[in-house]
């Protein structure tokens, strides 16, 4: 799986990482960058239904605790 990191340049940069099967590694990849902590998931229903799921068991699993908001 390839992973490419695109660096986004503000006062805080960021990186947003673009790849095949990366939401169930959100956890492991927000990790890396913040300890685990309380996190909130914004999104609309079309994308809950889809994604919502996977990204939200994914942070769990690397120790977030997840508020949701669609």
């Amino acid at each position: 799986m390839e992973i490419q990191k695109i660096r986004v340049n503000t006062d805080v940069g960021y990186d947003v990482h673009i790849g095949k099967g990366l939401l169930s590694k959100c956890g492991e990849i927000a990790s890396a960058v913040i300890n685990p902590c309380r996190a909130a998931i914004v999104t609309d229903s079309n994308v809950a239904e889809l994604y919502l799921d996977e990204v939200k068991a994914s942070l769990e699993k690397s120790g977030y605790v997840i508020s949701t908001y669609i």
